[in-house]
């Protein structure tokens, strides 16, 4: 009977360390695939990567000036206003004088080119196809270049002597000018620290402003010489200010891989250059101020 019982207590013991084996086995499987799962998702935020966006989350918090990016930025905020500016001082008489319409279509046509441009830049900037879209295929600066060129190359449609053409233009314009003014903002609050922000905003809104008082003032006067010569103006001086903004931010761009390629280890360089470029801007500033990452 004690052999009996000696060999039961040793097959319930074999069986329990087998339990207890499977069990731990369980467990461990467990935490490896938790880790595992962990190290993938830490795989994606390369450390170089994450050293950056960290760098440029205290810049921002830091005292530095606005660079020359920001200035041309603002000022082109207030050129952009040169073409709605024109437009809305000599829009309603040339649409009355030269087209023959009636009163009530200015109000329809300006109204309805608002919501055109409204409704555009709300899906281009607040909805996930449009973030996209434009993120995928035309990623700052080049949003940028295109909205520009888009503003002036809709003020000479307007001035086209075609009663559709002149309306396909101004929605167009409405629409490019609404964007524009949308992406500019956003460039403008990422590549300065919230302290620049205050002065580049503001001055941004005064050439803006002044502009709009220009244009205001000397539209009519224009239009009394050559009625569509407001939109020659506006649209002529529109593309050479674009063409101006596209040689400056190419340039920088190509300093900015320069520096970056000069100053930091290949592995966080190529991390660098995967980022959008108001980021790689705002690495270029650090770098300078500080001298290295």
């Amino acid at each position: 009977s004690i052999q009996v019982l000696s060999a039961v207590t040793y097959f319930l013991l074999i069986a329990w360390k087998a339990r207890v084996t499977k069990r731990k086995v369980v467990e461990l499987k467990a935490v490896s695939t938790y880790d595992q799962a962990s190290a993938e998702v830490v795989s994606k935020f390369r450390a170089d990567s994450f050293k950056a966006r960290k760098l440029t989350d205290e810049f921002s918090e830091g005292k530095t000036r606005a660079n020359s990016v920001a200035y041309l930025l603002a000022l082109t905020m207030g050129f952009k206003a040169l073409s709605i500016g024109y437009n809305l001082s000599v829009g309603p008489i040339f649409l009355v004088y030269e087209f023959n319409q009636d009163v009530s279509i200015v109000g329809i046509l300006f109204a309805a080119g608002a919501g055109f441009g409204t409704i555009t830049a709300v899906t281009a900037t607040l909805t996930k196809p449009g973030k996209w879209f434009f993120d995928k295929y035309l990623p700052t600066p080049l949003n940028i270049y295109v909205s520009l060129g888009g503003i002036g190359l809709s003020v000479l449609l307007i001035a086209a002597p075609v009663f559709e053409m002149h309306v396909l233009g101004l929605m167009l314009l409405m629409m490019f000018n609404d964007i524009a003014a949308t992406w500019l903002i956003e460039v403008q609050g990422a590549v300065v620290t919230r302290s620049a922000y205050k002065t580049v905003v503001p001055l941004g809104q005064i050439v803006r402003r002044s502009i709009n008082t220009i244009s205001a003032a000397t539209g009519p006067l224009l239009f009394g010489i050559i009625p569509r010569s407001p939109y020659y103006v506006a649209g002529g001086l529109t593309l050479i200010w674009t063409v101006l903004v596209v040689v400056f931010l190419e340039k920088r761009r190509a300093a900015t891989r320069s520096l970056l390629k000069e100053k930091l280890p290949e592995a966080r360089y190529k991390a660098v250059m995967k980022m959008k470029w108001e980021r790689q801007e705002l690495i270029h500033q650090i770098i300078l101020d500080k001298g290295s990452t």
